[in-house]
């Protein structure tokens, strides 16, 4: 969003010779942001507008920034709502591997029953779950490869 346009009015002067200033800038949304103030003779209009509407401009130019940058960070979520990520029938087959179940799957080596003991105890410490960590992304597409969760259903718990 920016200012796609600036005007200002002049009022009536006051008997002290202050005269009224009205100024609006149109932004790219169609809002218009509007400024009241009181000039005396040594200002001039113009120019306090054009200083406002390049300060707007940077304003917004870093709002969009900032805004771009949360939109691609993801937020850490809390256990319980991480765990609700997946439907009931999926938390109990999960359950029942990640209470030992694992530990017999002939599917999985030693190396990947040790990991998979790991990311457990790492589980346990933790308050929050951040979906873009790389053993968060591991343990949901092992859970997929596993068929604990159907064919794609990891990306949509990925992206929360």
């Amino acid at each position: 969003m920016n200012v796609i346009s600036s005007s200002f009015q002049l009022g009536v002067a006051q008997a002290d010779g202050r005269v009224p200033v009205i100024e609006a800038h149109v932004m790219s949304d169609g809002h218009v942001m509007r400024f009241e103030y009181l000039k005396d003779s040594s200002v001039d209009p113009a120019l306090v507008m054009n200083n406002r509407k390049d300060y707007i401009n940077e304003k917004l130019a870093a709002d969009d920034v900032a805004n771009a940058v949360a939109r691609s960070v993801k937020v850490p979520i809390p256990k319980y709502d991480f765990r609700h990520l997946f439907t009931e029938a999926e938390r109990t087959l999960i359950d029942d591997f990640n209470n030992g179940g694992y530990l017999t799957d002939n599917r999985l080596t030693a190396a990947q029953k040790d990991k998979i003991a790991l990311a457990l105890a790492d589980y346990e410490v933790t308050d929050f779950i951040h979906l873009d960590n790389p053993d968060t992304i591991a343990v949901i597409t092992m859970f997929e490869a596993l068929g604990f969760i159907a064919s794609g259903r990891a990306q949509v718990i990925l992206n929360g």
